[in-house]
């Protein structure tokens, strides 16, 4: 028993994350002249990014896309170091700002707030002691 092949949106719809099923709703004449950003199962966990339109051809539709991977992961790069700027920039502010009875606190707040930020689950700030190592 020789189970259909599947329609071409089904088929197509088996390739795409959950999020870009929303962008193909509704039949490929729908998204004529509509740009689409869809995002596709990789082998390895990893997300194919791509860009694309739809087009006419023949009887038929012909969907043309373009990797954008490259670009979304640039991105998703220059948010992370404005975030991890902004956030030095605030930490510097209050440790500068804090006197030096609440300094311990600040700086640890400060370190738990970054570990949060890098999603990691613990930070250590080590200095030497005034009296040399």
């Amino acid at each position: 028993d020789v189970a259909a092949p599947l329609p071409a949106a089904q088929r197509l719809m088996s390739l795409l994350l959950p999020n870009s099923a929303l962008v193909i709703e509704g039949v490929p004449r729908d998204w004529l002249g509509h740009m689409l950003d869809l995002d596709f199962k990789g082998d390895d966990a990893h997300t194919l990014h791509a860009r694309g339109w739809v087009q006419a051809h023949g009887k038929g539709w012909l969907l043309q896309l373009l990797d954008i991977s490259d670009l979304m992961e640039e991105a998703s790069a220059a948010r992370s170091r404005q975030q991890c700027l902004r956030f030095a920039g605030q930490m510097a502010e209050r440790v500068r700002a804090c006197n030096v009875e609440r300094l311990t606190t600040v700086v640890s707040e400060q370190l738990e707030e970054l570990a949060q930020l890098w999603r990691i689950p613990c930070v250590a700030l080590v200095l030497p002691e005034a009296g040399g190592v």
